[in-house]
C-alpha cells in the first residue's frame, strides 16, 4: 500500500501526470484547461540544466508541453513517482519522471491548486535540490487562502 502523504493537490498531480502523454487528454486540455489549469497558472523551472521558460497562463504551459511531444517518435510517458510532502489540502511536492522512449528525466515539482483543484502554480527543481522544493512548498502554501487564519 502507497503510504506516500495525500492531498487534493497530490491526487490531482498524479491524475494529471498520468494523462499528460495522452494527445487526445493535451488537444482537450488545449480546447477548455479549466478541468486541470486556473488560466493564469504560472510554471517557473529552476532545474539547473533545463530550466525552461516560465509560463503565465494555461495556453502557454499547454504549448510548451506540446513541444515535448516532437522529443520522441513516441508520446512522452509521464509519473508521479513519489509524493514527498503536503501542506494542507491544496500544496504538494511531488518527485516526478517523464520518459521519453529510452530516455527519461526525474525532476521535483511543487504544485498549488486552487480550491477547484486547477493548478495555479507549479514550480521545478532538480531532483536532489529537496531543500530549495521545500522551502518554496512553504512560501507557496503561505502564499494561499488556506494559510491564511480568517477563511
Amino acid at each position: 500500500m502507497d503510504e506516500s502523504p495525500r492531498n487534493l493537490a497530490s491526487d490531482r498531480a498524479r491524475e494529471a501526470f498520468h494523462l499528460l502523454g495522452d494527445r487526445q487528454f493535451m488537444r482537450a486540455v488545449r480546447e477548455d484547461p479549466s478541468g486541470f489549469l486556473s488560466s493564469d497558472v504560472v510554471r517557473e523551472d529552476r532545474r539547473r540544466i533545463v530550466g525552461a521558460p516560465t509560463t503565465r497562463t494555461a495556453a502557454e504551459l499547454v504549448d510548451q508541453l506540446e513541444t515535448w511531444f516532437g522529443l520522441s517518435d513516441t508520446p512522452p510517458v509521464f509519473r508521479v513517482s513519489e509524493v514527498v510532502a503536503v501542506r494542507g489540502e491544496l500544496c504538494a511536492l511531488a518527485r516526478c519522471r517523464v520518459t521519453f522512449g529510452d530516455k527519461s528525466t526525474e525532476f521535483l515539482n511543487v504544485i498549488r491548486n486552487d480550491a477547484l483543484g486547477q493548478t495555479e502554480k507549479s514550480v521545478l527543481f532538480d531532483p536532489d535540490d529537496v531543500d530549495a522544493a521545500i522551502a518554496e512548498l512553504h512560501r507557496i502554501h503561505a502564499e494561499s487562502d488556506e494559510s491564511d487564519p480568517s477563511t
